[in-house]
């Protein structure tokens, strides 16, 4: 199965003042519309793992999409904010069988963050598989263990996420870079970072380029990225050709083949 992770950055996010570099015109919802639903048809992946999707956006893409055979799950967050995840997969290709989400409890005495993660369980060529689709928030860049709201919210993914009974991908923004200690518990966890042997920068938020989106599977899976456009500190994004202020990451996942045994 083909997959694809996108930060697509909600309308309510696109404010001229964090995009020094990108033309203002080209941060309109009308500017990036169609060469965003471009980017999702031209990658032909069975399932699109979308971030920072406003209701409406949800429902003027799932409108676009269903002509490409694609069906869509949504996942608003809470604590009023504009956006949420949103899962579409083509029906034809990986039967849905069940869905749902959460929010994280990951408040640590104060109020909860209103980020959610969205899971949907397919049925892919026999083998039930889980794919998670989530937005870890943002947080100071010293901060680390539990005193990091990403590092709770991973916490908590691990516990409600995962399935034993079934192969498991997680695609999402983690906001943070390989080297963190939630990002590394991912994988002590036994998860595999689908770009580990091929990382590039994903966005240049704050004019520093970096990795913080993924697709991270467990070891049923073997991976091939799908190569990425090479971004800088000052790369405009978004741009002509880039309408978001990420790039999206796709890989083609394949079930490993059964070792031969004596």
């Amino acid at each position: 199965m083909r997959i694809l992770s996108y930060n697509i950055l909600a309308p309510s996010y696109a404010r001229p003042e964090r995009y020094p570099f990108t033309d203002r015109r080209l941060l309109a919802w009308e500017a990036r519309r169609d060469r965003l639903e471009a980017r999702l048809r031209e990658s032909d992946a069975d399932v699109l793992c979308l971030q920072e999707v406003e209701d409406w956006v949800f429902h003027y893409l799932r409108g676009r999409l269903e002509t490409a055979g694609y069906q869509g799950l949504y996942a608003q967050k809470g604590q009023r904010r504009p956006d949420g995840c949103a899962t579409f997969y083509r029906a034809d290709r990986i039967p849905l069988l069940d869905s749902r989400s959460f929010q994280y409890r990951d408040g640590a005495g104060a109020c909860d963050s209103g980020h959610v993660a969205l899971v949907a369980r397919f049925d892919v060529n026999g083998q039930t598989t889980s794919v998670v689709n989530t937005h870890i928030r943002w947080d100071v860049p010293n901060a680390c263990g539990a005193s990091h709201i990403g590092y709770r919210q991973v916490t908590e993914l691990l516990e409600k996420a995962s399935d034993n009974s079934s192969a498991t991908i997680v695609c999402g923004d983690f906001n943070a870079g390989p080297e963190k200690d939630f990002i590394q518990k991912m994988v002590a966890f036994g998860f595999l970072d689908a770009y580990a042997a091929a990382p590039q920068p994903t966005a240049n938020s704050e004019c520093r380029a970096k990795r913080i989106d993924y697709i991270f599977h467990t070891a049923e899976f073997e991976s091939e990225p799908m190569p990425l456009p090479r971004i800088d500190d000052v790369t405009p994004l978004p741009s002509e050709t880039e309408p978001s202020d990420h790039l999206p990451i796709c890989a083609t996942l394949k079930v490993r083949a059964a070792r031969r045994t004596a």
